[in-house]
């Protein structure tokens, strides 16, 4: 197993340094659906002792990307049609509660931004033949920008706490499709929502991110058997 403590920030406790590399190998489908995870192959690939990969597959757990099962140790959980309806059900109700308080005073200068970075992101899409990791992880972030933008100004820790749980989770999901075209799709869909919030009519920005998300559902659907 390669080692995951590669490139990650040196000011985070080890525990925490375990934790965001094996979530990120999950979320980009490096480490696969019930895909047991050995504190013992772990330590030695990470060259560290075993309590901080234990600490951090527990807090994994209560995140929802691996489960436990008593003398079986950790497994990743594994992606069913029921886990997307819900992770996006979800999404959708506690991003309209957010966006529904800061979508009047969302900054229009970083609106302007975010949108020029969305148009710069649509074009070198149209240049890429085959999508590759880069192109994963670059969507990645920018969809992350995107749908931050939209809800951290809710006031709400929790709801944003939960909300980037959720988006990690839907990233994971979509690392099942990741062709160009889809992340292509989806960014136009994201500068459309941005002309909407210039409009700021949230009526009908309610009803896009609803179509939004239901998009993603059913493309996610498709890619999963029962």
């Amino acid at each position: 197993m390669k080692k995951y403590l590669e490139n990650f920030e040196n000011n985070l406790t080890l525990k925490d340094r375990v934790y965001k590399n094996i979530k990120s190998q999950i979320i980009l489908g490096n480490i696969k659906p019930d895909t047991k995870l050995l504190e013992k192959e772990l330590s030695e690939a990470m060259g560290i002792s075993r309590g901080p990969i234990r600490e951090a597959l527990s807090k994994l757990e209560k995140d929802g990307f691996v489960e436990s099962n008593p003398r079986k140790g950790f497994t990743v959980t594994n992606i069913t049609p029921q886990e997307i309806k819900d992770i996006l059900e979800e999404r959708e109700v506690l991003e309209q509660f957010a966006i529904k308080k800061t979508y009047k005073n969302l900054d229009q200068i970083k609106l302007k931004v975010l949108e020029n970075e969305l148009e710069e992101k649509l074009s070198e899409m149209k240049k890429i033949v085959v999508s590759n990791k880069e192109t994963q992880q670059n969507h990645f972030l920018i969809d992350n920008k995107f749908h931050n933008f939209l809800t951290q100004g809710c006031g709400n820790k929790k709801i944003i706490e939960t909300l980037g749980n959720l988006q990690d989770h839907i990233h994971r999901l979509q690392s099942f499709v990741y062709e160009r075209s889809f992340f292509e799709i989806s960014t136009r869909e994201h500068l459309e929502i941005v002309s909407i919030i210039k409009k700021k009519d949230f009526n009908l920005l309610s009803k896009k991110l609803i179509m939004h998300s239901n998009d993603l559902k059913n493309i996610l659907l498709s890619q999963i058997k029962e």
